[in-house]
């Protein structure tokens, strides 16, 4: 039997040793959607893009109010 040929997008050793500690950080963040592939991450980018909607809301009320507040101000 023949020895197989490594994939032509293998990690060398080097490569992989470099890289390790970044695919470690990942998996520890997203230790809550192990195990679910992609729907883990779409899951975890819905809950972000809903976490940036409502700071942006909140920080549009916070404008809104200001602006408000200081027309009423000037008259």
């Amino acid at each position: 039997m023949s020895e197989r040929k490594p994939y032509k997008t293998a990690s060398s050793d080097e490569q992989r040793a470099l890289i390790e500690p970044v695919i470690t950080a990942w998996n520890v963040l997203g230790a809550g959607d192990r195990g679910r592939g992609a729907h883990g991450v779409r899951a975890r980018e819905r809950r972000r893009a809903s976490h940036l909607r409502d700071k942006v809301a909140a920080d549009s009320d916070r404008l809104e109010k200001a602006l408000s507040t200081r027309g009423s101000r000037t008259r």
